[in-house]
Parts: C-alpha cells; sequence; structure tokens
C-alpha cells in the first residue's frame, strides 16, 4: 500500500479552519466557489497510481492557487509550509525544490510575496533566490537573495540572515567568483556559530568547503567536509550526510587518488539521494560516478552514468548538471576518437554554459574544442578556442587553468613553427609558476596529509 504524500484533507482543512459542512454560513456567496474548490482539491483529489510526485501534491498546490484568488494569504502560507510524508518530512514549497521543480516553486513564492509578514517575505525572497538559482539565473537569484538578506537584518531575524547570506555565498560560489563567495559564507558561518544552530553551521561548512575545493585549497576542503560530515551524523541529518559522502567521494578519488575510499563514498551519496527522491543529489552523484569510471578507462560504464545525471538535468531544468554532463561526454568521445560527437557535446555544453553564466563550464568546454581542433590538426581553430579560454581563467582566477591554456597555447605556436609566439606564452607560463609555486606545493602535500576516517 503506497502512503499518500500529503495529510488527509480533512486534516489541512482543519489546520486552515474551514468546515465543508458550513460553506454557505460561513463565508459570503460571491466566494464560495472558491472554497467549494479549495475542499474539493484537498479531499476528493486522487492522483494516478503512476503519478509523478508533482501530481501527487497537485491537491494541495490547486487549494494554494484558489486561497490565493481569495486573497486568504495566511491559509495559503499554511498549504505551502505543510510537512509533507517524504523521508526528510519537509515541507512542502522546500521539497518542490529537492525534486527538482523550480520553476513551481517560482510561480508559488511570485503569488505570495509581500501578502504576509516580513520575516516570510524574507523566507519567500531567499526560496525565490534560490529556485532562480538552480535554473542558472544567478543575477536574479543575487537579487532575491540580497532583498532577503536586508529584510531579516533589518528585523533582526538571525536564523534567515545565516541562511540569505549561505546563499549568496552559494550563488557567488557558482558564478566562480570565490571572495565574495567566501565573504558571505563566513559571514554565515560565524552566525550559526553565534546562535548554535548546528544543522546551518554544517551546511555552511559544506558549502565552503566546495569553495576551497574549486579554488583548489584541497586540504582546507576536506577539513570543512569532515567538520560537516560529523555534524550531520550528530544530528541524524541524512540528507547532508548523503551531499557530504559525495564531495568527499569527489575529493579522494580525482585529488587524493584513493579511487576505492572516493567510490564507496560516491556509492553511498547516490543510495541516499535516491532514498531521499532527491533528484539533484541524485543527479550530481551519477555524473560523479560517471567522471569516476572515465578516470579508471571504463568508458562503457562513464557513458551510461553520464547519460542518467544528463536525463536528469535536463528534466529539472538543472544547467549546471547539463554543463557537467556534456563536458565530460565530450571529453570521452575526445579519448574515444570521435570528434565529430567531441565536438557536438563540447559546443551544446559551451551554449548553455555561457547562458547559464557558468564561466568555469565556459572555460572547461572551450578548452575540450581546442583539444578537438588540435587533434584534427586544425592549428587555426584550436588557437582561437586556447586563446578565449586563457582571458577566462585569468578573469576567474583559475590559476591550474590558466597554466594548461598556457601550456596548449605553447603547443600549438610550436606545432606552426610560430616560435616568437611559443617563447611568449612560454615565458608567461614561467611567471605563473613562480608566482603559484607555494599554492602547487600544497597542492601536492594533500595527496599525502589526509587518510580515509
Amino acid at each position: 500500500m503506497t502512503t499518500n504524500l500529503t495529510p488527509p484533507g480533512e486534516l489541512l482543512l482543519t489546520k486552515l479552519g474551514i468546515n465543508p459542512s458550513n460553506l454557505a454560513a460561513d463565508f459570503p456567496s460571491n466566494k464560495l466557489d472558491q472554497y467549494i474548490a479549495v475542499v474539493n482539491w484537498l479531499k476528493k483529489y486522487k492522483p494516478k497510481p503512476d503519478a509523478t510526485n508533482l501530481e501527487k501534491v497537485k491537491g494541495c498546490l490547486e487549494a494554494f492557487y484558489h486561497l490565493c484568488k481569495l486573497e486568504e494569504w495566511e491559509k495559503a502560507s499554511k498549504i505551502l509550509f505543510t510537512c509533507l510524508n517524504t523521508p526528510t518530512k519537509d515541507e512542502l514549497h522546500n521539497q518542490l525544490g529537492t525534486w527538482g521543480y523550480s520553476r513551481e516553486q517560482i510561480d508559488l513564492y511570485s503569488k505570495i510575496l509581500s501578502k504576509l509578514s516580513p520575516n516570510l517575505d524574507a523566507i519567500f525572497l531567499n526560496a525565490l533566490g534560490n529556485a532562480y538559482a538552480s535554473l542558472g539565473k544567478h543575477t536574479q537569484a543575487i537579487q532575491y537573495q540580497q532583498q532577503s538578506l536586508v529584510i531579516a537584518q533589518k528585523i533582526q531575524y538571525p536564523l534567515e540572515e545565516c541562511v540569505a547570506l549561505r546563499s549568496l555565498g552559494t550563488t557567488y560560489g557558482n558564478m566562480r567568483n570565490y571572495a565574495r563567495a567566501t565573504e558571505y559564507l563566513q559571514q554565515s558561518l560565524a552566525i550559526a556559530h553565534k546562535i548554535k544552530d548546528a544543522q546551518q553551521e554544517g551546511i555552511c561548512l559544506r558549502v565552503l568547503g566546495c569553495v576551497y575545493h574549486f579554488m583548489g585549497n584541497h586540504s582546507r576542503a576536506i577539513e570543512c567536509y569532515q567538520q560537516s560530515l560529523i555534524i550531520a551524523q550528530k544530528i541524524q541529518d541524512v540528507q547532508e550526510q548523503g551531499k557530504c559522502l559525495r564531495e568527499l567521494g569527489k575529493i579522494y578519488f580525482t585529488v587524493l587518488e584513493n579511487k576505492g575510499i572516493g567510490n564507496k563514498f560516491s556509492r553511498q551519496s547516490l543510495i541516499v539521494a535516491r532514498e531521499l527522491q532527491n533528484r539533484r543529489d541524485e543527479e550530481f552523484s551519477l555524473i560523479n560516478m560517471g567522471f569516476d569510471y572515465y578516470i579508471i578507462g571504463d568508458f562503457s560504464n562513464a557513458i551510461d552514468y553520464l547519460k542518467q545525471g544528463f536525463v536528469i538535468a535536463q528534466e529539472i531544468e538543472e544547467p549546471w548538471g547539463k554543463v557537467n554532463a556534456l563536458g565530460k561526454l565530450g571529453l570521452i568521445h575526445f579519448c574515444l576518437e570521435d570528434y565529430a560527437k567531441a565536438v557536438e557535446y563540447f559546443q551544446q555544453g559551451l551554449n548553455i554554459a555561457r547562458t547559464s553564466q557558468d564561466r568555469l563550464g565556459e572555460s572547461i568546454h572551450l578548452k575540450g574544442l581546442g583539444l578537438v581542433y588540435y587533434s584534427l590538426k586544425n592549428h587555426t581553430k584550436a588557437i582561437e578556442f586556447y586563446e578565449q579560454n586563457l582571458i577566462l581563467t585569468r578573469q576567474i582566477c583559475d590559476y591550474q587553468g590558466e597554466e594548461k591554456a598556457l601550456i596548449e597555447l605553447i603547443s600549438t605556436y610550436s606545432s606552426l613553427g610560430d616560435y616568437d609566439k611559443a617563447i611568449a606564452y612560454n615565458q608567461q607560463h614561467l611567471a605563473l609558476v613562480q608566482a603559484t609555486q607555494a599554492r602547487l606545493y600544497q597542492r601536492l602535500g594533500d595527496r599525502h596529509i589526509y587518510k580515509p576516517f
């Protein structure tokens, strides 16, 4: 017997203060049709056995829309904050995001925004920003998250201030603005610690770890991930444990080259994501595992996992996952010398990365296209992509990417016999190595400092 995702309609109606047997007496005749619709959607709607998660909660969503038409904003908000019968018992509006229904979230929040108290506006504005961020619309995301932060600070609501700061840090991290990301995340972490909110502290540490990972500071990243995992285990936050295991799996497999531990963590994170029906986390874990298989040369399994991840990313309109999966699929087909397919994947990923302002993703796909055209001996085209990539890596302070771009340009110009250009880029490369020598030594040391726990 399948458990309904939503509470019984009678229970919800009681919570809303609506008595189905007394509608005509309780409400004016010009509003009666809307209240009847609310009752019918909550009591009579039955999803089909094979219904999607969105269809399973349609009764609640339709009731919300009718309450909005009635301008019953408080009652409508109670629908959004209804806890569902999911493994995490999350509220309806948050669970929609977990399932990947970001556009539906945007529609809900847009209808109820500015209709209730400032503290609810702070919550809805931040959630609205996060929904836009999930769709890769970072500029809009930051606008809403910043508004949430301003309200939270004005009304002295430290929990939502902490959450808004973390959201801003996450969005700036996704935009590869690591300085701003770190600044916001450190502020969020300080507030979480001050108000003794272990869950917020753990989440913030994990996100901060992701930023350090992207910056190439793997020792700090692991430190943050481990601290976050310990907190998640202590407070029994299974969803956050899965996220931490995913990030640790990635760093152990690719950076520390401990493939056994890395694969173990990645598999555990995939199991958790599927158990909790977290589509976005499932997508991330599938793509990570696809890359793991690529590294060990198992291209068949790699393609299978990456395509599974890409399908989910398409379904939930998550641009980062699409860019990530396409880049890795392009790389595999490049290794298989299927250059036409590689170009197709890299170009498709490049277009999505540019649209979603994913600058690191854009850099990866520019490099991929350069590699393909170099292998096809189309050196002019290769240089075009390599030089675009070099400019981009410098803009986002990706020192590893910049070094690789310089090496690729040195090699390509040497192949053309243009030694003046090759020497000029070689001098830039030497200057970069000297300037980042300490950071490179630190990254080498990461392989020996940390042991599996």
